[in-house]
């Protein structure tokens, strides 16, 4: 009986071990694709408006958005964290709706894209932030040719 009890303990142990060897191999893919998409974006990027659709909870303290955007009449929607986003309060995600911030995508495979809504993300891709990160103008975004006027050289947007 107590052979059977250390085997078991054994086998248990190489289950931790090829389930830790699982998560790390898997942790390091997921890092390896995140770095190719974010190459790509930077090689091939352009910037549209996109628009804050849904906000949601991941865990207790992590959040997740999902945004639209539109290149050359085609809708893209995807999904990013957001624990840095500064609408979101504890108990209310709905003042992050409706909210449109710029977007940087890949020319060559649109789908690829990130919302540019705090300072963190610009540094990540090495562009120049406006001094506040803020909402563009809801109604009237400006024209592709104004963001990289604004990206670049820092001129300020109100948000309404």
């Amino acid at each position: 009986m107590y052979k059977k009890a250390i085997k078991f303990h054994k086998a248990g142990k190489y289950l931790a071990i090829i389930f830790l060897i699982t998560v790390i191999i898997l942790s390091i893919i997921d890092y390896i694709k995140e770095q190719q998409e974010k190459e790509e974006i930077l090689k091939n990027q352009a910037f549209t408006v996109g628009e804050i659709i849904e906000v949601g909870h991941m865990s207790i303290a992590s959040h997740y958005l999902v945004y639209t955007y539109k290149v050359n009449n085609k809708i893209f929607e995807k999904h990013q964290p957001a624990d840095d986003l500064p609408c979101l309060s504890f108990n209310n995600d709905k003042n992050c709706i409706g909210l449109k911030y710029w977007v940087m995508y890949s020319k060559i495979n649109p789908e690829k894209s990130v919302l540019l809504y705090a300072r963190f993300l610009y540094d990540n891709y090495h562009l120049k932030a406006l001094k506040e990160i803020k909402p563009l103008f809801v109604n009237n975004p400006p024209k592709t040719g104004r963001v990289i006027e604004l990206l670049f050289f820092g001129a300020s947007v109100n948000a309404k």
